[in-house]
């Protein structure tokens, strides 16, 4: 990364690695922060639990 901050292709690079894990069900949810100098990306995906419709 530069000194000019947060790249752009790079975040969403980091979204489609991310989101793949949800696709595939290895986890539910996640949240991930990435910060430089005064820049801060947030990525929230997916959801807190799997669904546990009729699990007991």
């Amino acid at each position: 990364m530069s000194s000019a901050g947060l790249s752009k292709l790079r975040l969403e690079q980091m979204h489609q690695v991310l989101s793949g894990h949800i696709e595939r069900q290895e986890m539910p949810g996640l949240v991930a922060l990435v910060s430089h100098g005064d820049e801060v990306h947030v990525e929230e995906l997916g959801t807190l639990a799997f669904d546990t419709k009729g699990v007991q």
